[in-house]
């Protein structure tokens, strides 16, 4: 006896395996969509932590190139009153000698621009404006790689033929710790002035107000990025 195909049952039954299986994949995708955007999330979290220790770095900095900026104002001024010969606070030579530094914290913000973080979460805007970050920090350091230059090249071999040394390489950075000259505590070195001394030193300042003024102009970019981060997050 032969039996009569039900095919409304079969085509019930078809339609519920192909409904389960696109709900599956649907549930799928739901789930790696949500996977993505928070991994996106997180991105956008670092770079903004990236770029709070980058801003506490840079006032640092700025604080630095201050005592810099005081100390060769000091040396420019007790040469100019003094004789041939003079006497300085091997602090004052310290500050002359140190050499601005800045390591910008940008793998976060690399990362994220590489991953396509902030435009997956629907903020090309905000991409756009850090997309130029990396390169623009790196502009800003043309002062320093010149004063590194200008420090080993030509300050430091000079001293070396004015004033003795030894007790002042290892000072440190004292110049975190106060303004000249009360803020310091240190002994002092004779030193042989000369017109060509007195013209490093007004260079070295003049060196060290470009690349503060550089610094000074990062944390508030710094801080307009970081606040455009955070606003999305909320």
């Amino acid at each position: 006896m032969s039996k009569t195909t039900d095919w409304r049952r079969l085509f019930v039954e078809g339609a519920a395996v192909v409904a389960s299986i696109l709900l599956a994949f649907a549930i799928d995708a739901a789930w790696g969509e949500r996977d993505q955007r928070e991994q996106a999330r997180e991105r956008v979290a670092a770079v903004e932590a990236e770029l709070s220790v980058f801003i506490t770095q840079l006032e640092a900095e700025v604080v630095s190139l201050r005592r810099v900026e005081e100390a060769a104002q000091f040396a420019l001024g007790s040469i100019a009153a003094g004789s041939a010969s003079t006497t300085l606070p091997d602090t004052v030579l310290a500050a002359l000698l140190f050499i601005p530094g800045i390591d910008p914290p940008l793998t976060a913000a690399r990362t994220a621009l590489e991953e396509g973080a902030l435009v997956s979460l629907g903020r090309a805007t905000v991409a756009d404006s850090l997309s130029g970050w990396p390169e623009w920090v790196a502009s800003q350091r043309a002062n320093e790689r010149e004063t590194f230059r200008f420090v080993v090249e030509e300050l430091t071999p000079h001293l070396r033929e004015a004033a003795e040394l030894s007790g002042v390489f290892p000072i440190g950075r004292p110049w975190l710790d106060g303004s000249l000259p009360e803020g310091w505590t240190s002994s002092v070195v004779q030193v042989s002035g000369s017109l060509e001394l007195r013209n490093l030193l007004a260079e070295r300042l003049f060196n060290a107000t470009l690349s503060r003024e550089d610094y000074e102009a990062l944390p508030a970019r710094a801080t307009r990025l970081r606040d455009m981060l955070s606003e999305g997050s909320r």
